[in-house]
């Protein structure tokens, strides 16, 4: 499933940048998650859905708080995570 791939790289995305020194604090994300964000998630997304649901993300959550998910390994992400991406979808194809 293309979500659960793209679910897989966004906390990839997380456990690199916390290994590059980023601590996850503040209400925005750092410019390596973003930057790391990017690189994995348009491997299999156009850059503009990539664009939004990063956006949708930093809507929904703290650098922080997705670092905890990626931290605990949830078999199952919180509903934002398709709530997020089901938008994006929405968006660009209406």
């Amino acid at each position: 499933m293309k979500f659960r791939r793209l679910l897989a790289a966004t906390l990839s995305v997380v456990v690199l940048a916390s290994a590059c020194g980023d601590d996850g604090g503040g209400s925005e994300f750092s410019e390596d998650f973003r930057r790391l964000f990017m690189e994995n998630c348009t491997d299999d997304e156009s850059e503009e859905f990539c664009i939004c649901y990063l956006g949708e993300l930093e809507d929904r959550f703290t650098q922080e708080e997705i670092m905890s998910l990626a931290i605990e390994g949830t078999d199952e992400p919180p509903p934002e995570f398709f709530e997020a991406s089901f938008a994006c979808a929405q968006f660009l194809d209406g």
